[in-house]
């Protein structure tokens, strides 16, 4: 089989850029339909098809057969590449739009969001200084009702009677959801960590850096404890 005959579609791709470069292309009437760029890239179904079929059926036995599988996998991958041209063809004014938008938004978008951070660390900072109070006044309260508690019964032991249980301290929950219009703040309790001591942190806990060690490798390093470090084959198909 010639894989070639479903790289025709690459000619109609070039007539297509053709027109569009000189201003004769048709636009699209609804630039983000995707009916007719699902249209454009079944054309290449039938010949994907064929050549899966021709791949997976051929064993390659002697010098001959193995030069046909390396010319349907060269061609195969000039199919990717004529594939990928018309998939950039496709998107690059639109990715072109996008990413301009996104980085003029980005401009705005930054500015709201650094003053939406400092509000929330103000708020923030002043509902856990409203928690620090609660927790100080029902602490001394407790305190108070501890020393109460035992002069009563010191009282009531010198006086031979029963002492007078003091009430358990009882105050208000402390206030820390603010409500608005526009929107509602609230702490919310998470747990998390940080870093004291690298050391100590069990291995399980830890990821390789496989791009360092990659790094490491390509520029000749050879022996790293833990890793094995080995040449293994990767065939690599150069088309013309």
């Amino acid at each position: 089989m010639d894989f070639n005959a479903a790289l025709k579609k690459q000619k109609d791709f070039d007539s297509f850029k053709d027109q569009e470069e000189t201003g004769k292309a048709v636009a699209l009437a609804n630039p983000y339909d995707l009916a007719p760029v699902q249209a454009r890239f079944n054309e290449y179904l039938v010949g994907i098809q064929s050549m899966k079929t021709e791949a997976e059926s051929l064993i390659i036995t002697d010098d001959k057969s193995n030069v046909l599988a390396v010319e349907m996998a060269s061609q195969a991958k000039k199919l990717i590449n004529s594939i990928e041209t018309v998939r950039l063809s496709i998107v690059e004014a639109p990715k072109k739009f996008t990413s301009a938008v996104d980085k003029f938004a980005k401009g705005f978008k930054d500015q709201i969001l650094s003053i939406e951070t400092e509000l929330k660390k103000k708020t923030l900072d002043f509902l856990r200084k409203k928690e620090a109070e609660h927790r100080e006044a029902e602490r001394k309260l407790q305190e108070e009702r501890a020393k109460l508690q035992a002069k009563l019964d010191k009282d009531a032991k010198k006086a031979g009677v029963e002492s007078v249980r003091v009430p358990d301290v009882i105050i208000p929950e402390v206030q820390t959801k603010t409500k608005t219009e526009d929107g509602t703040a609230f702490i919310k309790k998470e747990w998390t960590y940080r870093i004291i001591d690298i050391s100590q942190v069990p291995r399980e806990y830890m990821i390789l850096d496989e791009k360092k060690v990659k790094g490491a490798v390509k520029a000749g390093m050879r022996s790293i404890p833990g890793l094995e470090i080995f040449e293994d084959d990767k065939l690599s198909i150069r088309t013309r």
